[in-house]
């Protein structure tokens, strides 16, 4: 069963997306009472976590969805694998930045004294800082998608003529 999966991963590595959509929904049955504080200038939101696991699960469902039907028009896998396992890296990333800064954020917020205070600003605009420039990779690693897309749709119109 397992060399078949492999198999199927090597054909159709967009099949890695449909496996991380099904590891966040089984995931996010075991956060449902966690709630996550979204900051918006003088704006706070309280949404919960297992919301926004599922919103992702689906943006997953739709991207395996979309590689499966465009798959003719993909001329190379090198730069499917690439944009499949740059975009779960780096959703791995923010997830595990996301963790590191809050459970520093929770720590730092004990105490009560100056210090601590400072301490907790300056783990915010880290944070802030740091996913920023996820955000910016993530955005040029769906570049890798669309320019790929469009080389092959070219290719494709080309062989017609």
């Amino acid at each position: 069963m397992m060399k078949r999966l492999i198999l199927s991963l090597q054909q159709r590595p967009y099949l890695l997306f449909l496996l991380t959509a099904i590891v966040l929904i089984i995931y996010s049955f075991f956060i449902r009472h966690q709630m996550t504080d979204i900051h918006v200038h003088d704006t706070m939101l309280i949404i919960s976590t297992y919301l926004i696991y599922w919103l992702i699960s689906f943006c997953f469902i739709v991207a395996a969805g979309l590689y499966a039907g465009l798959t003719r028009f993909l001329p190379n896998r090198a730069l499917t694998w690439t944009h499949i396992l740059l975009t779960l890296l780096l959703l791995l990333s923010v997830a595990i930045i996301i963790n590191h800064y809050d459970n520093l954020y929770k720590n730092a917020g004990q105490n009560d004294s100056n210090a601590s205070i400072g301490q907790t600003i300056h783990y915010i605009q880290t944070a802030e800082l740091i996913y920023r420039w996820l955000i910016l990779l993530f955005l040029a690693t769906q570049l890798i998608f669309v320019g790929h897309f469009v080389w092959g749709i070219t290719r494709h119109l080309q062989k017609k003529q």
